[in-house]
């Protein structure tokens, strides 16, 4: 079973032998886990396990990887969006990775 919950994401699992539902946060560099008894404890286990996560990131001052990219959509004049649409393909990227560098460039300058 597949979850989501702040663009975090699990799989669950089962164990027969110790008749224990559990699951990680996939797609992260730190171990977060989480698991119950009770299958209808899982999603509030799962959710839990993230907001503790996230609370222990901002308690010592890291930022938390999101493990699913957030999507957002830009509405911008189609003069814009073609001039962006050659400059990525001229760069060999594709417009998302283009329009990603050109944010990350500009925000580490005025960092």
């Amino acid at each position: 079973m597949e979850l989501f919950y702040k663009n975090y994401r699990t799989n669950v699992a089962y164990d027969e032998e110790e008749k224990y539902y559990y699951g990680k946060l996939e797609g992260i560099a730190d171990f977060v886990n989480f698991g119950t008894e009770n299958l209808d404890k899982i999603v509030e286990e799962f959710h839990s396990a993230v907001d503790d996560y996230l609370e222990y990131c901002a308690e010592i001052g890291k930022v938390p990887k999101l493990a699913v990219k957030p999507k957002y959509n830009l509405e911008i004049n189609s003069d814009l969006y073609n001039s962006i649409k050659i400059a990525a393909k001229n760069s060999g990227e594709n417009v998302e990775n283009f329009i990603e560098k050109i944010l990350a460039d500009y925000l580490s300058k005025t960092a």
